[in-house]
């Protein structure tokens, strides 16, 4: 069978509130050709970081019961973490129920990498700028004497 273990933090966010996790994804259809044989499951739920942490457990049966324990846990995955952006009243699209003021952008992030080196840049261009108007101001006049000179 498979066992749900969702934490205290991640029922009382907001989020969670909103919209439930879709427990229905993570089973096999019955009588699916390709289905294995059964094994008990545990999937556990977490709210960290304001993250969704999502681990799957297999429990497995010791045949050697000396300690006095007769199961355990053995993570088998999926083994991920969701990070809630946005959630819509539609599937894909209609009103924003929930947005996450926290969430940076891919764009942004890497818009700000850039920042220091535009510094550099603005800073080359504007050296560049006055290097030509110090050499336009300091032109020196045509003398006379310089075509005598030349033969």
């Amino acid at each position: 069978s498979l066992s749900l273990s969702i934490c205290q933090s991640l029922s009382l966010s907001c989020v969670y509130s909103l919209h439930s996790p879709p427990f229905q994804t993570f089973g096999t259809p019955k009588n699916h050709p390709k289905s294995k044989p059964f094994v008990d499951h545990v999937m556990s739920f977490f709210y960290l970081d304001e993250r969704i942490w999502l681990r799957n457990y297999q429990v497995a049966w010791k045949e050697d019961k000396t300690d006095g324990e007769d199961t355990s846990l053995a993570e088998i995955g999926p083994r991920f973490c969701l990070q809630i952006v946005r959630i819509f009243d539609g599937t894909f699209g209609g009103r924003t129920l929930f947005q996450n003021p926290k969430y940076i952008t891919p764009n942004a992030m890497r818009a700000a990498a850039k920042q220091p080196g535009v510094h550099k840049y603005r800073e080359r261009v504007a050296n560049k700028l006055s290097r030509l108007h110090k050499e336009e101001e300091q032109e020196l006049e045509e003398d006379e004497l310089d075509e005598m000179f030349k033969q």
